[in-house]
């Protein structure tokens, strides 16, 4: 019983591998601090689809992402969207773009080439460039000599419902394994605090996260993301009292250390938390 359930397995592997089309592999670019997950484009579409870009960057806080569409007389821009993700880390940012372009007439082309800038307070860090690749433009009319062969199409690949059957026979015999659930860290916790710096540059990288992760406050410096707290939230209140306060005790002649700012800031943070 189980070779022959083994056999079934096989042959379902091989009729599954015939049939699936996967995607390319990611490919990674990456230049300075500046990483791109790069999914590569279809080889051929309609004249009637889109060309469609996705790609995810990952970058340090406070840079941005500017894109430029290098030189290219076939394909029109018609659609762009961002959309910013979970970090990939405390210290980076992950934006996920995509582009969408009018393809031209039927025929063979070069796909549109995309440069991918990493910019900080209007200066260029680095920046990356897609690959260019050939991408065939197929017309939504059949060719004049085209002839539909089912009967050949039948040979090739096995009814749906034979599909079905086989994986529902082998579904007791295919292991189980346990799922494993990615955590993602999205808000600063007390032991961040604990674990802070005993310095001022790291009591205010601190303060800025907090406003980032707990608040979704994505602003470039501590005093843009304070202007941003809103005044109607209890919680935001208690933190820009606290931080209006340490910022006039930073700069006066009375004394302040990082560590006390510290231990005070931990008690805001159990109110503002609770």
């Amino acid at each position: 019983m189980r070779n022959k359930s083994l056999l079934l397995l096989i042959s379902l592997f091989f009729v599954l591998l015939s049939c699936d089309k996967t995607k390319a592999p990611v490919q990674k670019l990456k230049a300075g601090d500046l990483e791109v997950q790069w999914q590569p484009n279809a080889a051929q579409i309609t004249s009637t689809d889109l060309l469609e870009y996705n790609f995810t960057a990952i970058h340090p806080l406070a840079t941005q992402i500017e894109l430029q569409i290098l030189e290219n007389d076939d394909f029109e821009l018609f659609d762009q969207s961002e959309l910013i993700m979970a970090p990939a880390s405390p210290s980076t940012l992950r934006t996920q773009f995509t582009m969408l372009f009018e393809p031209p007439a039927p025929g063979q082309y070069s796909s549109p080439k995309i440069s991918i800038i990493l910019k900080a307070d209007g200066a260029i860090l680095s920046q990356v460039k897609s690959s260019e690749s050939k991408i065939v433009i197929a017309s939504i009319n059949a060719p004049e000599d085209f002839v539909a062969d089912h009967q050949g199409s039948l040979k090739q690949r096995p009814p749906l419902y034979i599909l079905l059957i086989l994986i529902v026979l082998l579904l007791p015999f295919l292991p189980r394994k346990k799922k494993t659930i990615a955590t993602i860290k999205l808000k600063i916790s007390a032991k961040d605090i604990e674990a802070c710096e005993e310095s001022f540059a790291g009591f205010e990288e601190l303060l800025q996260k907090t406003m980032m992760y707990n608040f979704l406050i994505h602003k470039d410096d501590l005093a843009t993301m304070l202007s941003s707290l809103a005044s109607d939230n209890p919680s935001q209140m208690k933190l820009k009292n606290f931080i209006d306060s340490y910022l006039s005790r930073r700069f006066s002649p009375e004394t302040v250390i990082p560590g006390q700012l510290i231990a005070e800031f931990k008690k805001v943070f159990e109110e503002i938390s609770s």
